[in-house]
């Protein structure tokens, strides 16, 4: 049972704070994302992910507790413990019922995944299938932006290792993002030890399968470099554009293309080469584009290395390729923003569990940005949204049969709020 505390302000003591607002919350924005979870019709979806309820006479359905998880990362909570307040506001409580789960009930719905292998997978499929809620009606080539990232941990938690690459202990998923609308296709928890590419030939040739009907070009960094995506690419009839590790055999290139080229200066101009190539451990020759650059004040050029499947200029290839550095914000906005790198249990595969539900708040608002806000708030980040749309105070009463979510007049992004709610009613799948 909560203590109501008050305290007069030392600047205007008739002034008294007290926080006993029982029917007043700071989540009244919440409603847009509820109604936007029913209408791409989420509880549906999470049925199908193949949860197992081994509870006699649960309170609360595992759907309703993947959904009030999903709602909480929403919202900027990463704990479970935040659940033992959020369970007595009035808007979550008019949302979700007025019997809400405790850190308790989140708590173990995590850890049934330590059991329900099939339910995480279907988690994994899940956040596809969002995905495709917008990229089923989106032309032209699909841009599968190939990356890993770090997870870090502080404890002993299983999978935990050093990586050279970030010299820290963690974990280190894979991630493939579509590059022009930013949402999550696939993510795969992994060792903090193995390499960046490791496994990622069989990552790529399910989701390539899944959208063997696409045109698809696959980026990646340096990392992805292997012959194995290569002819993983080749075979779904993928395009791919990758850059190269300097090595000694790229090394004798140089002298043998700049060197002779009359037109390269200390222009500090970026100039392009392109040619067949092909390395002792590749099947087939590549197209391989060779960036060289030199200031005046610059000793020698420097070098940059490019193999790709693709028929544009060079300068076109890599000027593409360039583009691949805002899958670094999608990346920082899916940890940051969504606490999805938050791995605090011991057991691996309840951190995954962690991360999917993260993953899958982050695809829901990235979905609600594309398909019912205005174009230029599309490029909004969580924390923005969060201000602007969710945090708004609201006050709840229940007469007439109905339940009356009343919104602050005073606050500035209603305008917005009342748009979006509208788009969201006349959206359709």
């Amino acid at each position: 049972m909560s203590i109501t505390q008050q305290s007069s302000l030392h600047f205007n003591s008739q002034i008294v704070v007290t926080d006993n607002g029982k029917r007043v919350s700071s989540f009244g924005g919440l409603t847009l994302f509820r109604e936007f979870t029913d209408a791409i019709h989420l509880d549906y979806r999470l049925r199908e992910c193949g949860f197992v309820e081994w509870r006699r006479n649960p309170q609360h359905s595992m759907v309703k507790l993947a959904s009030y998880a999903i709602a909480q990362r929403v919202c900027g909570f990463a704990t479970d413990t935040s659940a033992n307040a959020l369970r007595r506001d009035p808007v979550w409580q008019a949302l979700w019922g007025r019997l809400l789960p405790s850190q308790a009930s989140i708590s173990r719905f995590y850890q049934t995944f330590r059991d329900n292998l099939p339910a995480l997978a279907g988690l994994h499929r899940l956040s596809l299938s969002l995905a495709n809620l917008k990229l089923n009606h989106t032309r032209g080539t699909l841009v599968f932006d190939m990356d890993s990232t770090n997870f870090n941990a502080y404890g002993h938690q299983e999978g935990v290792e050093f990586n050279g690459h970030y010299d820290k202990m963690g974990l280190h998923p894979f991630v493939v993002y579509e590059g022009r609308t930013g949402l999550l296709l696939d993510i795969e928890l992994r060792s903090g030890a193995v390499y960046t590419s490791n496994n990622a030939e069989n990552y790529m040739d399910q989701l390539l399968a899944h959208f063997a009907d696409r045109n698809v070009i696959l980026r990646g960094d340096s990392g992805f470099a292997t012959p194995k995506i290569y002819d993983m690419a080749a075979a779904h009839g993928a395009d791919f554009v990758i850059r190269l590790k300097d090595n000694t055999l790229l090394k004798r290139l140089p002298p043998l293309v700049v060197a002779n080229d009359p037109n390269f200066k200390l222009d500090g101009q970026e100039h392009f080469y392109s040619f067949f190539y092909q390395s002792p451990n590749w099947q087939q020759p590549h197209r391989l584009i060779l960036m060289a650059k030199q200031n005046v004040e610059d000793l020698y050029p420097t070098y940059q290395y490019f193999i790709t499947s693709l028929q544009s200029s060079a300068a076109t290839v890599v000027q593409f390729y360039w583009k691949r550095g805002q899958m670094e914000n999608y990346i920082k906005e899916t940890k940051s923003g969504f606490f999805a790198d938050r791995v605090s249990s011991h057991n691996f595969f309840v951190n995954e569990a962690r991360m999917m539900i993260a993953c899958l708040a982050y695809n829901i608002m990235q979905l609600m940005k594309l398909l019912v806000f205005p174009a230029h708030q599309r490029i909004w980040q969580i924390d923005t949204i969060r201000t602007h749309l969710l945090d708004i105070a609201a006050s709840v009463a229940t007469h007439a049969r109905k339940t009356w979510i009343n919104l602050t007049s005073s606050h500035p992004g209603l305008v917005l709020f009342w748009k979006i709610l509208a788009n969201t009613q006349q959206f359709r799948l």
